[in-house]
């Protein structure tokens, strides 16, 4: 019952999470990652942009490595456009990843290890006992050890930032213009499901 309970939990944390039904708004200071049939055609992969400005019928961006590049895009070239809905990182799903593949690697060497003989050489004498396990143990050590290296590699590995990027349906979008928050009218794209 209890090894039920554990791969539950570790395969809800390990699978992707299923976004909600967000509706994602393109707004003025959004990143975007943009593709244009110019892309396509010289098959150079998506930039990643900022949005300066919201037209009818094109997008004013700046690319994020470049903040002198500002360019204006037409929205009947895009042929690719996805949203970020933030930055993260994955070092809580990479270290249960490491920590599940380390953990049976583990158990299974220190099993394999076996029984200590009854009499082990210690370090002041020969009458002393330092230490006896039984297979078991060394395989509950063993996987919680080798479990930790594992976890701690995953974490690692997961530590870069990166973005949680969401596709937006270039047939459904459609722009409209609501009272800014301070003055004048703000302006913005929504992907319609």
């Amino acid at each position: 019952m209890r090894t039920r309970v554990l791969f539950a939990l570790a395969g809800a944390l390990v699978l992707p999470r299923v976004p909600m039904a967000q509706t994602p708004t393109l707004e003025v200071g959004s990143r975007v990652r943009v593709r244009t049939e110019f892309d396509a055609w010289a098959g150079s992969p998506s930039k990643v942009y900022r949005v300066l400005g919201i037209h009818a019928d094109s997008l004013l961006l700046v690319q994020t490595e470049r903040t002198d590049s500002v360019t204006t895009v037409p929205l009947r070239d895009i042929t690719h456009l996805e949203i970020s809905r933030g930055r993260r990182t994955h070092k809580s799903r990479d270290a249960l990843i490491g920590f599940l593949i380390g953990a049976p690697v583990g158990a299974l060497f220190g099993y394999l290890d076996g029984d200590d003989p009854p009499s082990t050489v210690g370090f002041l004498s020969a009458e002393t006992t330092y230490l006896h396990m039984t297979a078991a143990e060394k395989a509950v050590a063993g996987g919680v050890g080798l479990g930790l290296v594992g976890a701690l590699i995953g974490a690692i590995v997961g530590s870069p930032v990166t973005d949680d990027w969401v596709g937006v349906p270039l047939d459904r979008l459609s722009v409209s213009v609501a009272p800014g928050r301070w003055e004048g009218v703000r302006l913005s794209m929504t992907a319609n499901f």
